[in-house]
C-alpha cells in the first residue's frame, strides 16, 4: 500500500497533487493474521466530488478490478448513492452501496484525514453477494463470507438495504 501519511489537519499538496496528475489512486491491503482486506478509492472525491468506495473482504485482484470499473463509471457520470443497486460492476451480480459513516470511515481509512485534511469526505462502502446470489445480511448466507464483509451501515442500525 502507498504510503499517504500526512500530519496536521491541512491536506496533503503533494498526495492531491499526484491525484490531479496520474488520477484516481486505489490502495489494498490485507491483515495476514486475520485475512481481512481492504481496497478503496483515493480522489474520487477531490477530481470528481463524489464519494470515495471501499470493498471489504475481496482478494487484491477483484478489488482492483472492481473498484477500476466504479473509477471509470464515476468518470462517465455514473452517480452510485447510499441504497442503490448497480449492476454490470461485477459480471453476473448486482452490487449494494451503503454509507459509511464519518466515524466508521475515520477508523477504516485514516488515509482520508492525512490526504484530505479536515474536510469532510463522503464514503460508500460496495457490498457484493456470494456465489448463490445471497447478501451479508441474508439469514442464510455462510457466517464466513457475512463476517469477511462487515456492512458497515448495518452495524448499530436495522437500515435496510434490500
Amino acid at each position: 500500500m502507498t504510503d499517504a501519511t500526512h500530519g496536521g489537519a491541512g491536506p496533503d499538496r503533494s498526495v492531491l497533487d499526484d491525484i490531479e496528475k496520474n488520477g484516481v489512486q486505489l490502495f489494498f491491503d490485507e491483515d495476514e493474521e486475520s485475512g481481512s482486506s481492504r481496497a478503496f478509492t483515493l480522489g474520487l472525491w477531490h477530481l470528481r466530488q463524489r464519494p470515495e468506495v471501499v470493498a471489504l473482504g475481496l482478494p487484491e485482484d477483484l478489488a482492483v478490478q472492481v473498484l477500476e470499473l466504479v473509477i471509470d463509471d464515476v468518470e462517465d457520470g455514473v452517480v452510485y448513492e447510499a441504497g442503490q443497486k448497480h449492476e454490470g460492476i461485477v459480471h453476473g451480480y448486482p452490487v449494494w452501496f451503503g454509507k459509511v459513516r464519518k466515524e466508521q470511515a475515520a477508523a477504516l481509512l485514516p488515509e482520508l484525514a492525512s490526504v484530505y485534511g479536515d474536510v469532510d469526505v463522503p464514503v460508500l462502502q460496495l457490498v457484493y453477494p456470494d456465489k448463490q446470489g445471497r447478501w451479508p445480511w441474508d439469514a442464510d448466507v455462510r457466517e464466513g463470507f457475512r463476517d469477511s464483509q462487515p456492512v458497515l451501515e448495518r452495524i448499530d442500525d436495522d437500515a435496510s438495504g434490500d
